[in-house]
């Protein structure tokens, strides 16, 4: 299972962007063993207005580099054969009431992979998909999983949940900490099953506001 930065902030758009850059920037193709997938280019030069704050992986932790799923992402990433990336989670994924008008981050990381040579091959034919649903947690991932999932035959499939598991007011019921690491846990397992490759987008639980 391959991970993401982990972010501190307020904001949707500052999480979706930031995910922007360390999944397209770097992250994907150039494991930073300092802050996992990092992004080359600060946030703060793109986002005006959101707080966010990077938090290092403890040094002695094992670096995306080291994970047979790294190594399968990049032989896939060697390859011509086009690849299927699947994006799911909550509205930050889907980008309603989000995004303020800009694309989603799906949207640009489809972007980058057909106008962007990676390790020297070009990636036109590459599919990209997103299934994210608005307010969805990972109780609701968890009862859709095939639909939402299984069924789209993802060859690598990242995952954002957590900031409505963590919320606990209005129509929003909290997820407890230990479901929310379950839930993870076996999408992980299911994900691989499938034969694809699991990305975590996780947001720190519980959030900040």
């Amino acid at each position: 299972m391959l991970k993401t930065q982990k972010i501190q902030g307020k904001g949707r758009i500052g999480v979706a962007v930031a995910c922007i850059l360390g999944l397209v920037g770097s992250g994907l193709f150039g494991a930073n063993a300092a802050y996992g997938m990092s992004s080359v280019i600060p946030a703060k030069q793109l986002i005006s207005g959101t707080r966010l704050k990077m938090q290092p992986i403890a040094q002695t932790e094992t670096s995306n580099a080291d994970l047979a799923d790294w190594r399968t992402l990049q032989e896939k990433l060697n390859s011509s054969e086009r690849i299927k990336w699947l994006f799911t989670g909550d509205s930050i994924t889907h980008g309603s009431g989000t995004s303020n008008g800009l694309h989603r981050f799906s949207e640009y990381f489809n972007y980058y992979l057909h106008t962007t040579e990676i390790n020297g091959v070009e990636r036109t034919n590459d599919l990209v998909m997103n299934t994210g649903v608005a307010n969805s947690t990972t109780r609701y991932l968890d009862e859709t999983f095939a639909e939402s999932v299984t069924d789209k035959h993802a060859d690598v499939v990242f995952i954002a949940l957590g900031m409505n598991d963590s919320a606990d007011s209005g129509h929003k019921e909290r997820v407890e900490l230990s479901t929310y690491k379950a839930n993870l846990e076996s999408f992980i397992t299911k994900i691989r099953a499938a034969g694809a490759i699991p990305i975590l987008e996780t947001q720190n639980y519980p959030t900040d506001g």
